[in-house]
């Protein structure tokens, strides 16, 4: 296994991980690996299955995953969107209309 530390002889596993929302992945094959503060570091292979989302709304933390995917987010254009909004409050605001 390469840490950032180094590359180091790791054991691996074959897993049947289940996460807190009910997500079930069969067969998954897993590293060994010593972590200080978790039990387990989910990576992109488990995350790039389908939807995974994390949010931050009033100092609220929210992460879930589902699969199947059902809906396509881009925060890209969500934000442009908002500061279009916020441009034209402002143009307002500024000259009066």
């Amino acid at each position: 296994m390469n840490t950032a530390g180094g590359s180091v002889i790791s054991n691996t596993y074959i897993v049947h991980l289940k996460l807190p929302m009910g997500l079930f992945v069969p067969k998954l094959t897993v590293t060994e690996a010593p972590f200080a503060s978790a039990d387990v570091l989910i990576g992109m292979d488990v995350i790039g299955l389908d939807d995974f989302s994390i949010t931050h709304k009033s100092e609220k933390t929210v992460m879930t995953f589902r699969i199947p995917s059902m809906v396509e987010h881009d925060y890209v254009q969500e934000v442009g969107n908002h500061n279009l909004k916020m441009q034209q409050r402002d143009l307002r605001a500024n000259f009066g209309q």
